[in-house]
């Protein structure tokens, strides 16, 4: 009887995991949508760097000389600071 209890419970744990799954998908963006963000995120990402450069002008050239660079929002975060 255990075994067939034990069978039922992961059984509805799978089934319950796969509605959660289901429920969190989101719909595509459609094609405007999408070159909106894009374009929305190259705005930050030009103004971020256009600061960075006012504040450090010697930035500019080691950035033009690395191999990549990554430019990241705020959004989201509320004021928690992590120091060492």
């Amino acid at each position: 009887m255990k075994k067939k209890t034990r069978s039922v419970v992961i059984l509805f744990a799978m089934v319950l995991l796969g509605l959660v799954l289901i429920s969190c998908a989101t719909t595509p963006a459609s094609t405007a949508e999408k070159a909106e963000q894009q374009a929305s995120i190259r705005d930050m990402a030009n103004k971020a760097l256009s600061d960075l450069y006012a504040k450090n002008p010697a930035t500019k050239a080691e950035i033009a000389k690395a191999a990549g660079y990554a430019v990241f929002s705020d959004f989201g975060i509320k004021g928690t600071e992590l120091t060492a």
